[in-house]
């Protein structure tokens, strides 16, 4: 299925040339700027020097090629300098949620079999050193968010006090500045060497170790360049945490691989987003919709210089076309909707950036796009395995230099997600007569209503397409004469509140839906449950 078309730097170049990132960033400027975090700049060099640095002295405390060192941090330099200084002894990057507690950090230790670790002082004091004593911890290194900003601290970070609960000899910075010695050879690894073990959200039994490899992490970086046409004009805004497989890959990995800044701002605010946009010229980006639905309702939106904000990507969650086109009409960008996963190390299809996706007539679904070059796709039922035709619904299978080979120590699931070598996603969808995939829903979260098949998604276009919606989620919810019916759980914008009832949404959705997918129940909350990336979590909902 070839279908998107590439420049002079194409992919038969890329095959043919193998360089992981850690050797990669060498070939830069080193005066250019790596990094902008909130009002500083860090160029190439001091990336360089503090990874080697750090590596030199993760090597002498005993880390060594295929070990695996955590990391427990928000969007920090830090985070970036630690994956690094890893990649450069051979060692394998554990990315961990910085909201994980005690026992959440426990799980994911053990399973990994991390040795080394580095987290912010104040998550670190109360969530890790509790368990210290039931993991293989041998290093541990902790930092603050402050210690690489050299001008006005931001608000969201003046009550972030240095405390060194292990004592200033565990100190990142401290570290760097009290050793000189480097890093005196950079390890070049094989490419399917693992370079992460990217922990899945466990939807459906224990978290899985998805073992992402540094020839799965370069495919993706380099699609992420050629796909969206990145250059050393261009400017990375980060908004989603870089512990989830999409910001490490789609933001730090294809920065470090593009030689392009990456703006960093510990974790997303709206406001500082958009003051930072503005500030740095930021010019890429790739979120699911609920980050656009933030910065659209901050009252500075309009306010803001946005003009080099024009490459942007959507994913981790289906993209109600309302919103789509509520964004360029606001904006005059379009977002090109994608598909990805853990599995597939951030990315399996985008829309082109030079077209714009169709949307599906019969769902109302927009398209995710076409495959990457060198990715396979497939539409199986997942009851026989058997292909369906063009057009019809089934389960997306694939296969592709993006997707895992295995879960780490795991061969059990490893076996149990693959069929005869292609990987199966869990996500219905359907390709149409012109290659455009279509992603319909999870194939958990359809609900059954009398027997007709109801996918959520339909349901939360239709009603982000009512003034008053700021964000929806319909999940099924069990009934006894139907089987399932659906439940919706609405935010509504501020200026709506209280003013809109469940009548006027029900009566909204009767002009646009047939009637057995209307809900039966409609409940308004302040806010709905999100994963750290900013993903709509139906699960929690299920049990409302």
């Amino acid at each position: 299925m070839e279908i998107i078309k590439f420049g002079e730097n194409n992919f038969v170049k890329f095959y043919n040339k193998f360089i992981p990132i850690h050797i990669k960033i060498f070939e830069h400027d080193l005066k250019k700027p790596a990094i902008y975090y909130f009002d500083d700049i860090i160029d190439y060099e001091n990336i360089i020097n503090d990874s080697m640095i750090l590596a030199s002295y993760l090597k002498n405390k005993g880390l060594a090629p295929g070990d695996r060192l955590a990391i427990y941090l928000q969007n920090v330099p830090q985070f970036v300098i630690a994956e690094i200084a890893t990649w450069l002894l051979g060692g394998i990057v554990v990315p961990l949620n910085i909201m994980f507690k005690s026992k959440e950090l426990e799980f994911y230790l053990k399973d990994s079999g991390a040795k080394a670790f580095i987290g912010l002082e104040k998550e670190t004091e109360l969530n890790l050193l509790p368990i210290k004593e039931k993991t293989n911890l041998e290093i541990i290194i902790t930092t603050n968010a402050k210690d690489y900003i050299k001008n006005d601290i931001p608000n969201i970070l003046k009550d972030d006090i240095k405390n060194y609960p292990l004592g200033k000899d565990n100190d990142f910075c401290n570290i760097i500045k009290m050793n000189d010695e480097k890093l005196d050879q950079a390890h070049y690894p094989d490419p399917d060497d693992p370079a992460l073990i990217s922990y899945t959200s466990g939807i459906t039994g224990p978290p899985k170790g998805a073992v992402n490899t540094h020839y799965n992490i370069i495919f993706a970086a380099n699609s992420y360049k050629e796909l969206v046409n990145l250059n050393e004009n261009d400017v990375t805004v980060t908004m989603v945490p870089l512990f989830h497989i999409g910001g490490n890959i789609s933001f730090l990995v294809t920065s470090l691989y593009s030689g392009i800044p990456l703006i960093l701002m510990y974790r997303f605010d709206p406001s500082e987003a958009l003051r930072l946009i503005e500030k740095w010229k930021g010019s890429y980006s790739a979120n699911p919709i609920t980050i656009y639905i933030a910065l659209m309702n901050h009252p500075d939106f309009l306010k803001r210089d946005l003009s080099h904000f024009k490459k942007l990507g959507h994913g981790a969650m289906a993209a109600p076309p309302a919103l789509i086109d509520k964004w360029e009409k606001l904006t005059g960008v379009y977002i090109h909707n994608s598909l990805g996963m853990t599995e597939a190390t951030s990315i399996i299809t985008v829309v082109p950036f030079d077209q714009k996706g169709p949307v599906d007539k019969d769902t109302n679904a927009i398209t995710v796009g076409k495959p990457l070059p060198g990715t396979e796709i497939r539409i199986i039922n997942p009851e026989t395995g058997v292909m369906v035709n063009k057009n019809e619904l089934g389960e997306i299978i694939i296969k592709g230099p993006n997707v895992i080979k295995k879960y780490w120590n795991n061969p059990e699931e490893t076996k149990r997600a693959f069929i005869d070598g292609w990987f199966k996603t869990g996500d219905w969808g359907k390709i149409d007569d012109d290659g455009w995939i279509y992603f319909i829903d999870r194939v958990k979260d359809i609900i059954d209503v009398s027997g007709f098949k109801v996918w959520p998604r339909e349901i939360e276009d239709i009603i982000y397409m009512h003034p008053a919606v700021k964000e929806a989620a319909v999940v099924g919810k069990p009934d006894a004469i139907k089987g399932e019916i659906p439940k919706a759980f609405i935010v509504l914008k501020s200026e709506y509140v209280n003013k809109v009832n469940s009548d006027d949404i029900i009566n909204f959705l009767k002009e646009n839906l047939a009637a057995y997918k209307i809900p039966r129940e409609i409940e308004f909350v302040v806010e709905l449950p999100k994963a750290p990336v900013g993903k709509i979590l139906r699960r929690e909902l299920k049990n409302k």
